[in-house]
């Protein structure tokens, strides 16, 4: 049996070292991209069951990443969390729906992974 495949999509390597460790003994395999670009490329060729990925990246943000993976029929039902930095309680509820209907299936702040 294959080991699912979880990609963290994140410009900030302390906090991808953070989230991995999290992760780590959930018998999963973690892959890491540190910009918009390669973190697609990534998730077409390794089929993620799941895809954790930051709102503002470098080369193609978040958002960006999202409509493209939700329009590729190879990718489209894959698992996405969003997140950001940026934001608080007050928008949350907001950013949150936005996300939704954009296609992540959630969205957390940063600051709420703790």
């Amino acid at each position: 049996m294959n080991t699912p495949v979880i990609l963290i999509i994140d410009k900030d390597k302390e906090y991808i070292d953070i989230l991995s460790a999290k992760l780590k003994g959930s018998n999963t395999r973690i892959e890491t991209a540190f910009d918009g670009e390669n973190g697609l490329e990534k998730a077409q060729q390794l089929k993620p069951a799941l895809i954790v990925l930051e709102v503002k990246l470098p080369k193609l943000d978040g958002m960006a990443v999202l409509s493209r993976l939700k329009e590729d029929p190879e990718l489209k039902n894959i698992y996405v969390i969003l997140m950001s930095a940026f934001g608080d309680m007050e928008t949350y509820a907001t950013d949150r729906a936005y996300a939704k209907d954009m296609g992540a299936d959630d969205y957390f702040l940063k600051t709420n992974a703790d």
